[in-house]
Parts: structure tokens; sequence; C-alpha cells
């Protein structure tokens, strides 16, 4: 194997490394958009407890405004993520492709060789009948 293969999938490999981390992150930004709308939705039932509700209104609205703006800030985050993992999938692919053309390159080069191979020794069996016949 040609160095120039070794390279081409050490590149590839790193940039399958790179996705995947991307959409680990991607995934946890997720958990984080489900747990905060978990937290909102336990907030708002504590507001409509009879009991409880009309004791905490104040401190649950301020409650609610937070995680509204953690979840805007969130959906941002997913938003960003989201180009990236793209971003990542495509250097992933033009990794791939690359690899592909040098492993083709590479077999070019070693069907080449082979034949100039093959053409000096019939040329040199060709040289050495002719040099017996003469």
């Amino acid at each position: 194997m040609s160095a120039r293969i070794r390279k081409a999938r050490r590149l590839a490999a790193l940039q399958d490394q790179l996705h995947r981390a991307s959409e680990w992150k991607l995934a946890g930004i997720r958990t984080d958009i489900s747990e905060n709308e978990g937290t909102r939705t336990a907030l708002l039932s504590t507001l409509t407890d009879d009991t409880l509700g009309p004791l905490l209104v104040e401190v649950a609205a301020r409650r609610l405004k937070a995680v509204a703006q953690e979840r805007v800030a969130l959906g941002q985050a997913e938003d960003a993520q989201k180009g990236k993992v793209l971003e990542e999938a495509q250097r992933l692919k033009r990794a791939e492709r690359m690899l592909d053309k040098v492993k083709a390159a590479d077999a070019l080069a070693r069907d080449k060789a082979d034949f100039d191979t093959l053409l000096d020794q019939v040329a040199a069996k060709s040289a050495r009948a002719g040099s017996d016949g003469t």
C-alpha cells in the first residue's frame, strides 16, 4: 500500500471521527432541549395546581422566563450544530472521494508498472531469441 493511500485513509478516518463527534454534540443539544421542555411542562403543571399554584406564581413565572430564554439559546445552538454536521458530512464525502481517486491512481500505476515489466521481459526474450538465431 502506498504512502498516498495510507495518508488518504487517515484523512478519511479523521473526517469520519469529526463527523461523528459533531453528530454526538447535536444529539446532546437535542437532549438538553428535551430536558428543557420537561422542566417547562413541570412548571406549568405546578402553576395549574390548585393548592400550590397561587403561592408560587411569581417564582414560577421567573423560572418559566429563564426556561424560555434557555430554550431560545438551545434552538440557536441546535441550528448552528446542524450546519456543522452538514459541513462535516460534506468534508467526509470529499475525503472518501479523494481516497477512491488515490486508490484508483495507485492501481493504475501498479498496472502500468506490471505492464512495463512484462514488455521489458518480452523485449529481453525477443532480443535473446534474435541473438541466438543469428
